[in-house]
C-alpha cells in the first residue's frame, strides 16, 4: 500500500484525515481559546508513507548530487 501510494504519487483522502486534540500550552493557564495549541494525530499509514518518501528523496538527492556539501544561507 505504501509503495503503491508512492509510485502513483497519490495519497488517498482517508489518509489525510487527522484527529485534532486541543492541549493547554501550560497547565496553569486559564481555559481560554488562545491558551490552547492544536495537536493533530495522523493515522499510522500516513506517517509510514511520509517516512518512506523522505528516505527515498534523501537517497535520490544524495545519489544525484543535488545536495551541496556546504550549505550557506543567503
Amino acid at each position: 500500500m505504501i509503495y503503491l501510494s508512492e509510485s502513483s504519487a497519490i495519497l488517498p483522502p482517508c489518509f489525510k484525515e487527522a484527529l485534532l486534540n486541543p492541549s493547554l500550552k501550560i497547565p496553569s493557564l486559564d481555559h481560554e481559546d488562545k491558551n490552547y495549541r492544536p495537536i493533530s494525530n495522523l493515522c499510522f499509514v500516513s506517517k509510514a508513507i511520509e517516512k518512506v518518501v523522505k528516505l527515498n528523496l534523501n537517497q535520490h538527492f544524495a545519489v544525484s548530487d543535488f545536495l551541496v556539501q556546504f550549505q550557506l544561507a543567503y
